[in-house]
């Protein structure tokens, strides 16, 4: 997948941005999710069997530019509006913001303005209410940036690295909890790709913590975590078949526990490079990005299909 070729292998906000608190932003509980839903789009409620397998996932078309890379689509949780990386009209990766009316309707796209950086920017995840963005800069080096929308959904402040979050190291493919407090990411920092989280402290993050029992001797990273924060999907190079870069999950009972025993999503994985992007509330749709037709490319997975 190339968000590994791009990520482990490449490599203060401005006081105007208006950041909201990230008690306030951050703040949606199962019933705000739920109403997040339901404006809108109410084909994200269809009931589907949350025990049911994932099925062949279906490439987005109007996503995908058949010359270039894309990948990473991160959703609102009405999944009616986005953010994904694309090289597309450039040598450098950009985020665009994908928006639809509904479900049934393709996505239009519009590159996002304002983040002012040189080199890519990849791997977006915005927070549930939209106003605030974390994304990988490479350049200088792989780092954890962040900044906080500007008026239109299409429009961002000036960027700024994460601190705190950074070692020197690589740091890649940031996820926000849906309706958490925690960010996940995965880092090199021991010598090879594991999934770490950082808890939201007021209005920044704390210090990063390894996730023990996801961590293996292969590279791990694109952690995506259910808003309930029980299951957590993550892509892997660990020996398994189908080949290359597969997608497993794993869950625990309580979110003071640990992840039980990783597992391959079944149906998924292909025998190119593929990793987990954003799964919908309802546990329904699985976002993926994949290398399956040649160049990287945004799918979906819907339960029972």
């Amino acid at each position: 997948m190339l968000a590994v070729a791009v990520g482990l292998a490449c490599a203060g906000l401005d006081p105007g941005c208006g950041r909201l608190g990230f008690t306030e932003r951050s703040g949606l509980d199962a019933g705000g999710l739920d109403a997040a839903m339901s404006d809108g789009a109410p084909d994200a409620l269809d009931i589907c069997d949350s025990e049911a397998p994932f099925g062949t996932p279906v490439a987005i078309a109007e996503l995908n530019d058949p010359t270039h890379n894309d990948g990473t689509l991160r959703l609102l949780p009405d999944e009616l509006s986005g953010y994904f990386w694309t090289f597309r009209g450039s040598a450098n990766a950009q985020i665009y913001l994908a928006t639809r009316p509904d479900l049934a309707t393709p996505f239009s796209i519009t590159p996002v303005q304002g983040l002012a950086l040189a080199g890519s920017a990849l791997d977006p995840s915005i927070s549930a209410d939209g106003t605030f963005l974390v994304f990988r800069h490479n350049s200088p080096g792989d780092d954890l940036y962040e900044t906080t929308r500007a008026g239109s959904p299409d429009t961002f402040g000036p960027a700024a690295a994460i601190a705190n979050l950074d070692t020197g190291a690589t740091e890649v493919q940031p996820f926000l909890q849906l309706g958490g407090a925690e960010l996940y990411f995965s880092s090199d920092r021991t010598g090879n790709g594991d999934i770490y989280r950082a808890t939201e402290i007021g209005t920044a993050f704390g210090t990063p913590a390894l996730v023990p029992e996801l961590a293996s001797t292969s590279d791990d990273g694109d952690p995506v975590i259910a808003p309930d924060g029980l299951t957590i999907y993550f892509r892997s190079s660990r020996p398994a078949t189908p080949l290359g870069y597969n997608i497993y999950v794993a869950t625990r009972t309580t979110t003071a526990g640990s992840f039980g025993s990783a597992q391959l999503v079944p149906n998924v994985n292909s025998d190119s490079d593929d990793g987990p992007s954003w799964i919908s509330p309802d546990g329904c749709r699985l976002y993926i990005s994949s290398a399956r037709a040649g160049t990287n490319d945004i799918y979906v997975s819907t339960r029972g299909r």
